[in-house]
């Protein structure tokens, strides 16, 4: 076997580890709060808003999946790890544009700070 080969391999191995983890960490979750729930009967969906809640799990997990190839591709964690941690900041620009909620001044100036951080960091990349 190869170099290129085994590199090829320990990637497989690490995407396979991390999906299984994520996967198993996101099950035991849900089943920690819905069993409960399902047992007092008192979860209710209604079903307008079920097929939002399968997206919003759908879409949890294409961030994981994503977090885990950007660790892969970067080979370093420091890149994914803080673009994984602006959730919010995406969370309250997205709710600004498309929702024409409001931001408090603190919120504005955390999202300013944070873009302000991002654009440091890249530049100090490279």
């Amino acid at each position: 076997m190869n170099t290129t080969q085994r590199i090829i391999r320990a990637e497989s191995i690490f995407f396979t580890c991390a999906a299984v983890i994520i996967l198993g960490a996101r099950a035991l979750g849900v089943t920690v709060i819905l069993l409960p729930l399902l047992a007092r009967r008192r979860l209710r969906i209604s079903r307008a808003a079920f097929p939002l809640v399968v997206f919003s799990g759908v879409l949890e997990l294409v961030g994981y999946a994503s977090y885990i190839v950007g660790v892969g591709d970067s080979g370093s964690v420091a890149v994914p790890a803080v673009l994984s941690s602006l959730f919010a900041v995406v969370a309250g620009v997205l709710g600004f544009v498309l929702l024409g909620e409001r931001l408090r001044s603190v919120q504005l100036a955390g999202v300013v700070t944070t873009l302000i951080g991002v654009l440091a960091l890249s530049g100090l990349q490279g």
